[in-house]
């Protein structure tokens, strides 16, 4: 099997290059391949060169990383530009790319590409840039603030299951923010964010409250990163 795979590699075919390029990353016991990150990357840039869209975007993780090649935010940009560009279509790599767009990472800071890059992997269907979509609409990131667009990509984000996105569109509902103001839909989504009976008396500081403590618990789970 890895006499053939490497083969195939050989001979140019980019599947066989990223598969190969995979087994030597993390190593395959069962024929005695032991993981080599340097000929990993050698393999996986094989693929990437020729268009394969999984080892494009590998090649974006382990030049940001250092794996197998010394770090380079440059070229790690560099990948995740071709990966987010391949007529494959990767909402990953296009929300991948409207993050290094927005901080700066390997490239000059634009909030204008980052939103047009994080607003075609939210159409794509991409969860997590649905909710920051429709941050970017709200707070006017790269675009013109539009209420109603926010409350519909949040909302976006809140069907698939974003709890803090929940939330949102539970305060936008209570305070009528890009759609009509309705106590009872907002409490209808701050159960489903958090399970708890919205408090009545006063349901602004609660919701603050919730969404202040989903932030926390967020930076607490990447290591206060």
């Amino acid at each position: 099997m890895l006499r053939l795979l490497t083969e195939a590699a050989e001979e140019g075919s980019a599947d066989a290059q990223v598969t190969l390029g995979h087994l030597l990353l993390v190593g395959h016991q069962p024929a005695g391949l032991k993981p080599d990150p340097a000929k990993a990357f050698e393999w996986t840039l094989k693929s990437g060169e020729q268009g394969n869209i999984g080892a494009q975007c590998r090649l974006a993780v382990m030049c940001a990383s250092g794996t197998g090649t010394p770090p380079d935010e440059k070229s790690a940009f560099e990948w995740t530009l071709r990966a987010a560009e391949n007529d494959a279509n990767s909402p990953e790599a296009k929300a991948a790319l409207g993050v290094m767009y927005y901080q700066g990472r390997g490239c000059d800071a634009s909030h204008e590409r980052a939103f047009t890059w994080t607003l075609r992997a939210a159409d794509a269907g991409l969860l997590e840039a649905q909710g920051l979509a429709g941050d970017m609409f709200y707070h006017g990131l790269g675009t013109d603030v539009d209420m109603k667009r926010a409350y519909v990509y949040t909302k976006m984000a809140a069907m698939q299951g974003h709890k803090f996105s929940q939330l949102k569109v539970a305060s936008m509902c209570l305070m009528g923010e890009g759609t009509k103001a309705d106590v009872d839909v907002a409490k209808e989504w701050a159960k489903k964010a958090t399970g708890q009976e919205i408090d009545f008396v006063d349901p602004g500081q609660w919701l603050h409250d919730r969404m202040r403590e989903m932030m926390e618990e967020e930076v607490k789970s990447h290591g206060g990163q």
